[in-house]
């Protein structure tokens, strides 16, 4: 019966197992590139020590609004230029964008470039702004 079942829905189980491992895998990947995930209610820990909240956004998203002392460095400029973060690689540098689907390929970046400790807001701003916490524009 059960047998049956699979072997006619046979791509519902692969589609299944797929995003399986895609959720298994993502943290996993994250994890060995020493990228830290940090939540919004975690950040406060982080920011006790000497920190910098690095907002890789587009200057035009970031002047819609951003997190109040973050400083903007789109992604696209620090891929070719990591010098002005320079002066931040002994800081928790925790890097925001608009989902979080563009800091982990920053903080992969700096980590290859002797960075600390990096860290990924998990959600970006837009995790940020669902806890009503301030923003910034312009």
């Amino acid at each position: 019966m059960y047998v049956d079942f699979v072997i006619e829905n046979w791509y519902l189980f692969a589609a299944l197992v797929a995003i399986l491992g895609m959720l298994i895998a993502d943290p996993l990947i994250k994890q060995a590139s020493g990228v830290k995930s940090v939540s919004v209610l975690q950040m406060p820990q982080l920011t006790r020590d000497k920190y910098v909240i690095v907002d890789v956004s587009d200057v035009g998203d970031y002047k819609k609004n951003h997190i109040p002392e973050a400083i903007n460095y789109p992604a696209k400029s620090l891929s070719n230029d990591l010098k002005p973060l320079e002066k931040h690689k002994k800081k928790n540098v925790i890097l925001v964008c608009r989902m979080g689907n563009k800091s982990p390929s920053v903080g992969k970046q700096l980590i290859r470039n002797g960075f600390e400790s990096v860290h990924v807001l998990s959600g970006g701003m837009a995790a940020w702004q669902k806890e009503n916490l301030p923003v910034k524009s312009g």
